[in-house]
């Protein structure tokens, strides 16, 4: 009997193409450092500036050991699902792969459904746009 392969299952090991409320993301599991560390070289990135994470919700920072006051959740509220990142703090040291020593993270919930239902089944992913440092961000496939 053959296993049934999830689509989370792929995805968490995969770096993969996925089109975000604005660009074309270079996407892998905000939770895979090798992928993570990949996507630095293959983007010809500076290792001290980090990614953006996408989530599908609100609730998805506690995966970063993020707490909100409830005047930050308010606000996040008013302005999540949409095109802007919030940066927040985020100063442990099992994520310093994602905020490369600036202690800090930068959240988006995009606005589109279908990309927050496929964050749904992947969980957060880091998501910067397709494109080598410096050079235009991909804006058609």
């Amino acid at each position: 009997m053959h296993k049934k392969v999830k689509y989370a299952d792929i995805l968490e090991d995969s770096v993969f193409v996925c089109q975000t409320d604005t660009l074309y993301g270079m996407c892998t599991s905000a939770f895979n450092k090798e992928n993570v560390d990949y996507m630095y070289s293959l983007k010809g990135r500076s290792e001290n500036k980090p990614f953006i994470i996408l989530l599908s919700d609100i609730s998805d920072l506690k995966q970063f050991s993020i707490t909100l006051s409830s005047k930050q959740k308010t606000f996040l509220e008013k302005i999540w699902p949409g095109k802007i990142s919030v940066v927040l703090p985020c100063p442990l040291k099992k994520f310093e792969y994602l905020h490369r020593g600036t202690e800090s993270l930068a959240f988006r919930i995009p606005k589109k459904q279908s990309i927050r239902d496929i964050l749904e089944i992947t969980g957060p992913l880091v998501a910067p746009s397709v494109n080598k440092q410096g050079q235009k961000p991909a804006e058609t496939i």
